[in-house]
């Protein structure tokens, strides 16, 4: 074939490659972009979706609040005449011995708890008056349960050695024998009360839940409550700990996405609630900084930030009332926008005939490169390796010997010159189509007695250069004698004569270049020959 018709062809192949190339670029390109519209079009529904979300979820926490916050201003607004009113001889009251504690009965009328240290017969008369106004209290507490729907009222009273609780809690539920005794509960509430009264009073009086809630493992249910304390007359009674469960929010949430996370966090970025129920990791989840918005854009859609990083699309939402936040993430499936927009439908021809086009291109390419591949091979099969006996041709000498050279520091080598003794005799009794088998046989017996990474070339008529690679000269000489016998053995054994050959070995160990090693070699093959043929000589290169 003329060089310019194989020019023709590679100018085919040229040709084709890149128009398949730029048709699938363009198909390529135009998906991505009906694929980018598709992704914001979703993004924009996911945000206004998770907008009137997060209006619902404010305006029901707001709610909440609100109703805790009155809660706290029926206490200490209570009217002086109901706790003057209330006569303790008209409750039931019974003593714990084991717990050395008074606790009031449960009744129909009255639902809270008073837990007393010690004995009533022992109160003094301030003790007497904090029991009533404890017991005028619980008479607000029933009100309020007709006017507002919460989750939880706790009052401690603590400076008399007194605490509260409603609703009703058995006295075995606060006191636990095995724990802290009832002396040491007493003292715990009693110090709360009291970093409650260190604090100033603008800390003290604030009205926010914006932060420093504080979750309450039990069970399956998670508890946030907030310590509120009860302020009369400038004075600190005791504590109001107000709380809600999960419950209030889970049916507020109605994103439509399987694979998201919904959270609610207040504003320290405690976690509220999480759609995954993983909220029983809550004390031991580690939120994003939302102050540190780095990685954050100001959303494209409206209020609030955005991030979409590696499809994971994430808005963080102010609660404009309660100053919480809502964080909401998605992981985006392009595959599934691209089915749910038909996006894949509109190009899913032109991809076919690309692809049909593409095999009959690609075969036409395969079956020429084929056999360009093996011309090529062939060439370099020529050049590489000697063609009668399957060493490598002296050609390939110089390369290989140079690299062992310049690595010889990493690895230690020996050079081996191997002569068949009397081969001219083989030639002139067998002839030479008998002595062409004779190099072949010792070709192959020398490769299979040599390990992995030494090499045999054939330099020349009779002769071979074996390179040894991570030897030293006593190990060399042992791999040069098992070479020999072999030879002596399979000859025998496969050609039906004794051919016997001799070796000149040299192990490299300093700075010579490859002409004057091989000439090292050579003079130990000499060495070999004049003490009687069919041994090996050997010396190690001095630097």
């Amino acid at each position: 074939m003329s060089n310019k018709k194989v020019e023709r062809i590679n100018v085919a192949q040229i040709v084709s490659t890149v128009l398949v190339l730029v048709i699938f670029v363009f198909i390529g390109i135009s998906l991505k972009g009906e694929l980018d519209t598709a992704i914001q079009v979703e993004e924009e529904e996911i945000y206004h979706g998770l907008l009137q979300q997060a209006d619902t979820v404010d305006k029901r926490m707001a709610e909440i609040f609100d109703r805790a916050k009155l809660s706290k201003f029926w206490l200490e607004e209570m009217p002086l005449s109901e706790i003057e009113n209330i006569n303790l001889d008209d409750y039931s009251w019974d003593y714990h011995s084991d717990l050395e504690i008074t606790y009031l009965r449960k009744t129909k009328e009255h639902l809270g708890s008073i837990y007393i240290d010690g004995k009533i017969e022992e109160l003094n008369e301030y003790q007497i008056n904090e029991i009533k106004r404890i017991i005028a209290s619980f008479n607000f507490q029933a009100f309020m349960l007709d006017h507002v729907t919460f989750d939880s009222w706790v009052i401690y009273y603590t400076d008399e050695q007194i605490i509260s609780a409603y609703p009703y809690t058995q006295a075995e539920k606060v006191f636990d024998p095995d724990g802290l005794s009832a002396s040491e509960v007493f003292e715990y509430v009693r110090q709360n009360v009291e970093m409650l009264r260190e604090q100033a009073t603008s800390e003290i009086l604030a009205d926010g839940w914006e932060s420093d809630l504080s979750p309450d493992l039990n069970g399956e249910e998670v508890m946030f409550t907030r310590n509120w304390p009860i302020v009369v007359d400038d004075k600190i009674y005791g504590i109001y700990q107000s709380g809600f469960d999960l419950e209030p929010l889970e049916d507020l949430y109605e994103m439509p996405h399987s694979n998201d996370l919904f959270f609610i966090v207040d504003g320290s970025n405690q976690v509220v609630y999480d759609n995954t129920r993983s909220i029983l990791e809550v004390e031991k989840f580690e939120l994003l900084d939302t102050t540190n918005l780095e990685d954050f854009e100001e959303s494209p859609y409206g209020k609030g930030y955005y991030s979409n990083n590696e499809s994971k699309l994430t808005y963080i939402l102010d609660l404009e009332n309660t100053n919480w936040k809502v964080i909401y993430q998605v992981e985006l499936d392009a595959s599934s926008i691209l089915m749910e927009s038909n996006i894949i439908v509109n190009y899913f021809v032109y991809v076919l005939l690309t692809l049909v086009l593409s095999i009959f291109l690609f075969r036409y390419l395969h079956l020429s490169n084929i056999r360009r591949l093996k011309k090529e091979q062939a060439i370099i099969k020529d050049i590489t390796y000697d063609y009668l006996t399957g060493a490598l041709s002296k050609k390939m000498l110089d390369s290989k010997l140079l690299g062992f050279i310049e690595n010889h520091k990493e690895c230690n080598f020996s050079v081996a010159m191997l002569d068949i003794d009397d081969f001219k005799r083989v030639n002139d009794t067998y002839g030479h189509g008998f002595g062409d088998k004779v190099l072949k046989q010792v070709s192959d017996t020398i490769k299979q007695s040599l390990r992995e990474g030494d090499i045999v070339c054939r330099f020349g008529g009779e002769e071979f250069l074996i390179i040894l690679s991570n030897t030293d000269i006593n190990l060399a000489k042992d791999i040069c004698n098992r070479i020999i016998k072999n030879i002596e053995v399979d000859t025998k054994e496969i050609l039906g004569i004794v051919v016997t050959a001799s070796i000149g070995v040299v192990n490299y160990a300093g700075n010579h270049n490859k002409e004057s090693i091989i000439n090292m070699a050579d003079d130990n093959l000499y060495k070999a020959k004049s003490k009687g043929k069919n041994r090996v000589e050997g010396s190690e290169v001095i630097s």
